[in-house]
Order: C-alpha cells, then sequence, then structure tokens
C-alpha cells in the first residue's frame, strides 16, 4: 500500500524527556483497515523519540542575518550550533566592508554572561571555530562599530 502525505518536518531537541511523532491527519486516515496492519503502521508512525545514554537525538542550530551598508540589498549570513568543547560559526559575508560578529557568549547553566568577537573580511565565506571551555553562545549580533570587548 501506498500512502500519499504530505511532508512532515520533524526537528527533534533533545530535553531528556521522550517525545512523540505526530502523524498529519491525512496519513492517519489512508491507514489500512486491518487490525494487524494498523498495529504495525502504528508502532512506526508514533514511535516515542528520547535521549539516550549514548547522547542527545539532535542539537539546534540557530541562523542570523544582517543586512550590507553596500551593495543594498546584500546580507552577511550566520549560523551555528552550540557544542560542549567548542562552537563551529559559519558564515557568508556578501558586504563589500569587513564586519564584527559580536558573540553572546553564557557560561554553563548559570546567569554569568560575557562577549567574545570574530572579524569577518567583506566577500568571503567560511567557518571560525570557536573553544568555548564551558561558555555557549546564545546569541550573535552584528552592530555598526565594534564593542569595547573586541
Amino acid at each position: 500500500m501506498t500512502v500519499n502525505a504530505k511532508k512532515l518536518t520533524l526537528v527533534v531537541v533533545a530535553t531528556g524527556a521522550a517525545a512523540a511523532i505526530a502523524v498529519p491527519a491525512a496519513a492517519q486516515a489512508a491507514q489500512p483497515s486491518s487490525a494487524a496492519a494498523r498495529t504495525a503502521s502504528a508502532g512506526v508512525a508514533a514511535a516515542p523519540v528520547s535521549a539516550s545514554a549514548s547522547g542527545p537525538v539532535a542539537t539546534i542550530q540557530s541562523k542570523r542575518s544582517f543586512a550590507c551598508a553596500s551593495p543594498k540589498g546584500q546580507h552577511l549570513n550566520v549560523s551555528w550550533s552550540p557544542g560542549t568543547v567548542s562552537t563551529t560559526v559559519y558564515f557568508n559575508n556578501h558586504c563589500k566592508q569587513r564586519r564584527v560578529l559580536a558573540l553572546r557568549l553564557q557560561y554553563q547553566n548559570t546567569s554569568k554572561k560575557g562577549w567574545g568577537c570574530i572579524w569577518v573580511n567583506g566577500k568571503t565565506k567560511g567557518k571560525k571555530k570557536r573553544y568555548t571551555d564551558g561558555w555557549k553562545i546564545i546569541d550573535i549580533k552584528s552592530p555598526k562599530k565594534a564593542p569595547v570587548e573586541c
């Protein structure tokens, strides 16, 4: 049997609690009528997803985009996914000018916060690795002037 259902995109964040996968109503209505087939497909469709002892199921990836002064309509695009030991910041700078990325940091699960900076040349694409040593990048800004911490 073939079921034509809408594409289901799922992002799972491991928090230690179990999560169930949602099945679209159209896919549920198109399931077979026999009890054995429903039981077999239900086990696949609603299988719980949980964080195991071997590690998290998925990570959070954050993205930001900042407008350029010149050329108009272009952007500096940034993405990162926080790690335990290091975080790699990926960038694609379509701007003509060199830009600073101000990294907002938080130390582990405390309220202690700080700043870090990455400079990105104009018209470049690449990645920069930051060793975090207990710090986690919680946000990235691209101010017009570099912060004093840089």
